[in-house]
């Protein structure tokens, strides 16, 4: 108590949620009173995992002993490692001099909401021999040493992977990479199985892995052969696969599809009424594909369905077929009901330093479904530097305004290099006041912000007519506006002479009548140029969308 001390609680531990969501609190106070008034700095030393409300703390000789409120929240990030930050308190130059230099650290944890693992889009396949089947990986969370390389291994009888080794990296984790398993053709009649095991290394992914099981079907025996033997058919709509026999049966064989329900229905033929169940296949036909239309209904829930479709074939030698010769069909509905965060737009474009063309861009967030409780969403980008939010941070939806869109705002952000930028835009929601449990908890979407540089070379677009979208309407027919003129001119200075070569995709709709050539030079170079688009009158009534590019080249 002699000691001139700052005294606090000790530590506090923060769940990472949606940036704002969730917060604690601690109190400061000095331990022995001043003979003037002390102030305190505090300071997060990693704000981008805990920000601290207060900045600075003023005490008295009347308040020394009374606590003050700090208040911690935690920040949302893409990494799936837990924190550790210290909350710096120094007391600062001017203060009562038995304090100067006193300082104390307060630990705050943040125990993170992402699980690094190996997410796989499929866990088992059926590959006929001489043929092929995917299957797409990705990691649930950004790596934070690097690179992690997920190893495809346990390929064997026949059995490969393509490729061997997949390298993700903080830059290209939440995209999905394909792995292409084959099956070749061997002499026995045995219908091969093994375990591919994709085996992460690096960092925090360092041992983690996930497996697929991968069963050949054989072409030398009597069994049934469907492709695909996964199905995603989105709710009422449709999706189809194909069956055959592997040999020449010795009779007529009869294949009957079961297992159909929770609305999904197949349908063998759809030329007859009503569903039909069965495909036939003779002697002659019994290596040609017969078509199975598989149909979701409509429902009222939000729940994606499961359903596994069977064969069973009856006739000649197929008559007795064992289970692994008649392979079924996975099939799941993509239901139109499920919860999500709707964006206006997935994509964007910025004029870096160009405000009058576009400096900044807007979209919209709404919900897809109407919540069960109050939801945020925060949107954040995942490189201020580039792009920054030049509107609100985070949108609050209820019950009542779920499916109204509500704006967000961009801004390019001009820097010194001559790059352009892509940065993701990511909206995530959380449920309020539900400790994370609800349908709409750390659901995302994401939108994609190119940023132009104006440093950069570039083509650029002079004409004010939705520069960043690159859209232009013509009316087919229409005097005053079935053409127009689009102006072009060089962002920056070449060093010789460019050409730039107009050309239309589909010149039947859209024709390029004049300025299809178009010449800069290190003189005339920032003077606009025009290109006339006509549209071309033809007797459907369908629109249009035809892309016209604009090509440069030099000598």
């Amino acid at each position: 108590p002699a000691t001139p001390a700052v005294a606090d609680a000790g530590g506090l531990a923060l769940d990472e949620f949606v940036a704002g969501t969730t917060a604690a609190s601690y109190t400061v106070r000095l331990s022995v009173a001043p003979s003037a008034s002390v102030t305190v700095a505090v300071a997060s030393q990693d704000p981008g995992a805990v920000a601290a409300s207060a900045s600075t703390l003023v005490f008295t000789t009347a308040n020394w002993d009374t606590g003050q409120t700090v208040r911690l929240t935690s920040q949302q990030d893409a990494d799936g490692a837990d924190e550790r930050v210290a909350i710096r308190h120094a007391v600062q130059p001017g203060s009562a001099s038995a304090y100067l230099g006193v300082a104390g650290d307060f630990a705050a944890t943040v125990d993170d909401d992402e699980t690094p693992a190996i997410a796989l889009s499929r866990r088992s396949l059926n590959v006929a021999e001489q043929a092929s089947e995917t299957y797409a990986v990705m990691l649930t969370t950004a790596p934070q040493a690097g690179s992690v390389t997920v190893a495809v291994t346990g390929a064997a009888d026949g059995i490969g992977a393509n490729p061997a080794n997949l390298v993700f990296t903080p830059a290209n984790w939440t995209t999905a990479q394909t792995v292409t398993v084959s099956a070749a053709d061997d002499a026995n009649m045995d219908n091969e199985t093994v375990t591919l095991t994709n085996t992460a290394a690096g960092g925090e992914y360092d041992g983690l892995a996930a497996t697929v099981v991968v069963t050949t079907t054989d072409d030398d025996a009597q069994s049934l052969r469907v492709s695909p033997t996964g199905l995603t058919v989105p709710e009422g709509g449709s999706g189809t696969y194909d069956v055959r026999l592997n040999s020449q049966p010795t009779a007529t064989v009869t294949v009957t599809v079961g297992g159909a329900g929770n609305g999904v229905t197949v349908d063998t033929d759809a030329d007859t009424t009503g569903d039909q169940t069965t495909l036939t296949f003779t002697t002659g036909n019994w290596d040609t594909n017969q078509t199975v239309t598989v149909t979701a209904a409509e429902d009222d829930n939000g729940v994606a369905e499961e359903v596994d479709l069977t064969h069973a074939a009856a006739g000649g030698d197929y008559a007795s077929l064992a289970a692994g010769a008649r392979p079924g069909v996975t099939v799941y509905t993509a239901d139109n009901d499920m919860p999500g965060v709707v964006l206006s737009r997935t994509a964007l474009s910025l004029l870096e330093a160009t405000a009058s063309l576009g400096g900044t861009q807007s979209f919209t967030v709404r919900l897809a479904t109407e919540p069960s409780t109050s939801v945020v969403v925060s949107v954040t980008s995942k490189d201020t530097g580039a792009v920054a939010l030049a509107s609100q941070s985070t949108l609050a939806f209820t019950n009542t305004n779920w499916d109204t869109g509500q704006p967000v705002q961009l801004r390019a952000v001009a820097d010194a290099d001559a790059n352009h930028e892509q940065v993701a835009v990511i909206s995530q929601a959380i449920a309020v006041g539900t400790n994370d449990t609800t349908e709409y908890s750390r659901l995302t979407a994401t939108l994609t912000a190119t940023v132009e540089d104006d440093e950069a070379p570039n083509i650029v677009f002079t004409t004010t007519v939705d520069p960043l979208l690159r859209r232009l309407s013509l009316a087919e027919g229409h005097p005053a506006n079935a053409a127009r003129n689009l102006a072009v001119r060089l962002q920056t200075a070449p060093a010789q002479d460019v050409t730039a070569t107009v050309t239309s995709a589909d010149p039947g709709a859209v024709a390029v009548t004049s300025g299809a050539t178009l010449t800069f030079t290190t003189t005339n170079w920032n003077v606009a140029q025009p290109t006339r688009l006509t549209a071309q009158d033809d007797d459907d009534g369908v629109d249009e969308t035809v892309v016209v590019t604009w090509a440069a080249s030099t000598a």
